[in-house]
């Protein structure tokens, strides 16, 4: 389980250069469709390549298909 924080937004967002004002700018956000700051889903996708690594170490996937069903927030806990 882990809880995202609003720095590890500010992390990714600096790390990939994806600064969409949904992801990191509250004022804009708190107008948009979900009315606050939402977690880069490919912040918590990235979640599974601990998830393969630690439990298959060495190993390595090719392929990922996924699908955002609801927005995670900053403070929500997220469990792969």
């Amino acid at each position: 389980t882990r809880v995202f924080t609003a720095e590890d937004v500010t992390a990714f967002a600096r790390l990939t250069g994806d600064d969409n004002p949904l992801h990191a700018d509250v004022s804009f956000a708190s107008s948009e469709r979900y009315g606050a700051r939402v977690v880069h889903g490919m912040l918590y996708a990235s979640m599974f390549g601990a998830i393969v690594g630690v439990r298959y170490p060495g190993s390595v996937y090719i392929s990922q298909s996924l699908s955002f069903r609801r927005p995670v927030f900053l403070g929500d806990a997220v469990t792969a």
